[in-house]
């Protein structure tokens, strides 16, 4: 009875400790001033967000930054009307060059923390607008740095660093504010030469470029297809082969929302072959042709040069239960495919009544297994040898709330939510202790405690360093 006490009695004191220690530290919120990125057409108006980051509430703060001069772009306003925690701001100073921007803000003086920015992650505090050149070329892409050291609100004044204040201390670059720049982007008419390009993936991610296609054994992620040319395409022909693992879905081919779509184009035809090389003598593979203005009334209307890709169309592809776990499956444009019968075709493209050759950005869908793990198991000890012991309960704390060369890198966030509620805190670590000291107390829910599994409760937390296992649909 006096050992259950003892141990009752250091849970509850453990809770009390972290959960004063979160409260000191706001969840490790970072001291930061932050320039965005935005993007606009040639001759128009960008308006790159501004934000302040602090662990703590901020009276005050200073951003300076720059960009390139010349013709990448010219400074016009800084606005802060949308800022609300600048409603009652008690002093604004702005300056605004050519090339480079100031604003500063005090927004408590008497340091009577009446009228503060809260703490909190990105608060928004204004936006740079900044006027894109006529005559860009296709996209340019301008960095936006903050500056310290550089720039002055006053002709001949000192120079300012980036800051921000709070509990009336400077926070700068040399005692913890991180700097985190930004950048514009100034849309223009597609360069002549451009290049002329095929792609297939999943959504375009930040660069433009299509993003990764993942899927288990058995599902049916969506692949895209996409262009893009220099000048208006009249019509293109595209040959498709595939991975025999992966079977394309005709019912699935959806054209809505994309360039076809928009286009209105009267031919569209797509012809799949899902048939082995054994069966029919070639690969798995499909053959889209379209001609934009192909009906009566003709009226010369094509897709539209674009310097960026536009999707085409969008296909479902299932993977096979036979496939292997933690492999990808290639999706490749390729010369001289057949379909079902149709004469050999090329991947072409038609502008200016002439066919041109384009590149190629192939694709894969990669097969991604389920993570097995033991809850509860947050060292990830021995491949599972040691299951759950006082060790986890030591590395939860080191995970969530050391720092530095004491934290604890945990290989699968989701075997230390031991209460399953899918987030990771000092609850956790109150629940492994109760489970292994106090008598009756529930084990950790599935997969464990003693045997891994799978997560049949899935969340947002991740598992990089656990063994994937597929396993194929129920029948």
């Amino acid at each position: 009875m006096k050992k259950m006490l003892r141990v009752e009695a250091k849970v509850a004191l453990l809770t009390v400790l972290c959960c004063a220690w979160i409260s000191a530290t706001t969840l490790l919120a970072e001291n930061a001033v932050n320039i965005g990125s935005a993007s606009t057409d040639a001759g128009g108006m960008v308006s790159v967000p501004l934000s302040v980051s602090g662990d703590a509430d901020i009276e005050g703060f200073v951003l300076a930054f720059d960009w390139s001069s010349g013709s990448d772009g010219l400074g016009v306003d800084l606005d802060t009307s949308g800022a609300s925690v600048l409603a009652n701001a008690e002093l604004v100073r702005m300056r605004v060059g050519d090339n480079f921007m100031m604003l500063g803000v005090v927004v408590d003086t008497d340091g009577s923390g009446t009228n503060v920015i809260p703490a909190g992650d990105e608060t928004p505090v204004g936006v740079a607008v900044i006027r894109c050149p006529n005559g860009v070329s296709g996209e340019v892409t301008t960095p936006i740095r903050l500056r310290d050291g550089t720039y002055a609100f006053v002709d001949g004044g000192p120079t300012v660093n980036n800051i921000i204040v709070s509990n009336q201390q400077t926070i700068d670059a040399t005692n913890g504010l991180t700097l985190r720049d930004g950048s514009f982007t100034c849309r223009g008419e597609v360069a002549p030469g451009a290049e002329k390009v095929f792609a297939c993936g999943g959504e375009l991610d930040a660069n433009g470029d299509p993003g990764r296609v993942t899927g288990q054994l058995g599902s049916s992620p969506t692949v895209h297809f996409y262009y893009k040319s220099d000048s208006a395409v009249q019509g293109l022909s595209m040959s498709v082969t595939y991975d025999c693992d992966l079977s394309a879905d005709p019912a699935t081919f959806d054209t809505s929302g994309g360039a076809l779509d928009a286009a209105s184009a009267d031919f569209v035809n797509i012809d799949i072959d899902n048939n082995l090389r054994s069966q029919d003598g070639d690969s798995c593979e499909f053959i889209v042709g379209v001609l934009v203005d192909a009906a009566d009334p003709f009226d010369g209307r094509m897709l539209p040069a674009t310097g960026a890709f536009q999707r085409l169309f969008s296909l479902d592809f299932e993977i096979s239960i036979d496939a292997l776990c933690d492999t990808c499956l290639q999706i490749r444009f390729q010369d001289g495919l057949d379909g079902n019968g149709t004469p050999p075709t090329k991947n072409l493209i038609s502008t200016n009544f002439a066919s041109e050759k384009p590149d190629f950005l192939n694709c894969e869908v990669c097969v991604e297994g389920e993570k097995e793990f033991i809850r509860g198991d947050c060292n990830f000890s021995g491949e599972f040898v040691m299951g759950v012991d006082i060790a986890d309960a030591a590395a939860m704390v080191g995970f969530f709330f050391l720092q530095g060369a004491s934290r604890f890198d945990a290989p699968c966030e989701d075997a230390c939510d031991a209460n399953d509620d899918g987030r990771l805190d000092v609850a956790d670590v109150v629940y492994i202790l109760e489970y292994m000291f106090i008598p009756n107390m529930p084990a950790p829910p599935a997969p464990g405690p003693e045997l891994p599994g799978v997560d049949p409760t899935p969340d947002s937390l991740g598992c990089d360093g656990a063994p994937s296992i597929c396993v194929p649909p129920a029948l």
